[in-house]
């Protein structure tokens, strides 16, 4: 940019000229930077400490030679400033600037004259900030079905002359479309889009220019700008991003395996279709990893997949686990509960034998403990003799005999079927004499033994003792 290009720039965004000239404004950000570069060409010294330290010391005594501009100009251009205008990056209100006119004239015009003098300007002095005047939100979220309002106003208008307000549509791909137009004098149209129909101005006028657009759809994402025309032709311009959210359909499926030594998927967990993607995680007591994938959807959605994978034992089956998903469209994360499905062939106890089976007693029993996945189908008793002893009653997993005799003196076994095997387990019943002869045999061998003892202590006590004499050794008697 050379200097005419910038006067002429600063001519047509103050409306000076009285005909639209060929370089109109089309983006007033890059524009303020570019008359910002220019400016500030001159001098990129930082005298921010020089400032502070020319502040320090005012008032500054009048110069030999009087400056070029009076404190009186000053004034006059401080008691000009509009209170309605936006603060510099000092934040200092004009409102501030303008009624306290007479206290900071002098002390403004010593600033003024230093800078002038010294040939230098404070970089404080060519920083602005730069406030948008067309007031949007800066983001909007909603979803599908939903109507949202996309509100857009022009603040601190002042003199200027808004001549008409448009609402444009840009996708993602950069490409814009007219979607709205309010003029004064020609009222509301609405060019052909995919908006046409459900996109409105609910109070038409340059004051408030908000839009209503109903039954959303994903596709309608993206940035809405709102653009003003400001006499003669200069465009300032807002953008709201709108951000489409989708619900998801949350699923999850319990996968049958069968016990094994290598890791396997049992559970599979799916948020599909929503937006912004869904968070998955498990809550177990089962040592597995859980791997989560997306991958996109139609609409700009995402569908999340999270499979669970572990090394399948029996003593997993039944256990719990559950798949949470948290998403911004609900309420609080889902929760679903499932119980893993492991199948495994038959696993068998034989249980209530204690060792102490004798001949006569009566009513003992074993009992065939068995668990697998899937049902188990048939429970059947054996003996390794070949034979079922007569004193035996099997009813389904219990073996019973009424009375013990020496034909259950055997090993029997119990064996279990499921569709994936057979299981099978076996005890050896080892049965003694009857209760009342081994009880007589005890009673004759501790009478026995009573008897023996009493014929032993008669020998010591009627043995006279004689004949017995202490030799000592030869040493002692010398």
């Amino acid at each position: 940019m050379n200097t005419k290009e910038a006067f002429q720039k600063v001519r047509t965004l103050t409306g000076y000229d009285s005909k639209p000239m060929p370089s109109a404004v089309t983006d007033p950000l890059s524009f303020a930077e570019d008359l910002n570069i220019f400016y500030a060409r001159f001098d990129t010294t930082n005298c921010s400490e020089e400032c502070r330290a020319l502040l320090e010391t005012l008032p500054i005594p009048e110069p030999a030679h009087p400056a070029p501009f009076t404190v009186e100009d000053v004034r006059r251009q401080l008691s000009r400033c509009k209170p309605g205008k936006a603060p510099g990056p000092n934040g200092i209100q004009a409102r501030v600037l303008k009624e306290c006119t007479a206290e900071l004239a002098p002390i403004m015009h010593s600033l003024f004259w230093e800078s002038y003098k010294t040939a230098s300007v404070p970089t404080l002095w060519k920083t602005s900030s730069i406030i948008p005047r067309v007031r949007v939100d800066p983001e909007v979220q909603s979803y599908p079905g939903e109507t949202v309002n996309l509100r857009c106003a022009f603040a601190d208008k002042g003199d200027l002359q808004l001549t008409q307000v448009s609402w444009i549509w840009e996708r993602a791909d950069g490409a814009k479309d007219n979607i709205a137009v309010y003029h004064p004098q020609f009222g509301s149209s609405y060019p052909q889009s995919p908006f046409r129909g459900r996109i409105s101005f609910p109070n038409p006028s340059l004051d408030n220019s908000s839009v209503v657009i109903s039954d959303l759809k994903m596709t309608d994402e993206g940035k809405y700008i709102c653009e003003f025309i400001i006499y003669p032709s200069v465009i300032e311009q807002g953008t709201t991003t709108l951000i489409m959210l989708a619900k998801p359909r949350n699923t999850a499926f319990i996968f049958t395996v069968i016990a094994g030594k290598k890791p396997v998927v049992v559970v599979r967990c799916e948020s599909a279709d929503g937006k912004p993607p869904a968070q998955i995680k498990w809550v177990s007591g089962v040592n597995a990893n859980g791997t989560t994938t997306s991958k996109p959807g139609a609409d700009n959605t995402v569908t999340v997949s999270s499979e669970y994978r572990l090394v399948p034992t029996p003593a997993d089956n039944g256990k719990d686990i559950s798949c949470v998903i948290s998403h911004p469209m609900q309420d609080k994360p889902q929760s679903m509960p499932l119980k893993l499905v492991i199948e495994y062939p038959p696993k068998v106890t034989i249980v209530g034998y204690d060792n102490n089976w004798y001949v006569g007693r009566t009513n003992v029993m074993l009992t065939c403990q068995a668990t697998g996945n899937p049902v188990l189908t048939s429970v059947t008793w054996k003996v390794l003799s070949g034979r079922m002893p007569d004193a035996v009653q099997v009813k389904e997993n219990k073996l019973m005999v009424l009375k013990v005799d020496e034909s259950v003196n055997t090993t029997f076994v119990c064996e279990v079927k499921n569709r994936l095997g057979v299981g099978k387990d076996q005890v050896t019943v080892v049965v003694s004499e009857s209760a009342g002869l081994l009880w007589r045999h005890i009673l004759s061998a501790l009478v026995l033994l009573a008897a023996i003892g009493l014929l032993i202590e008669h020998f010591i006590s009627h043995t006279p003792i004689t004949g017995l004499r202490l030799n000592h050794p030869p040493f002692i008697n010398q």
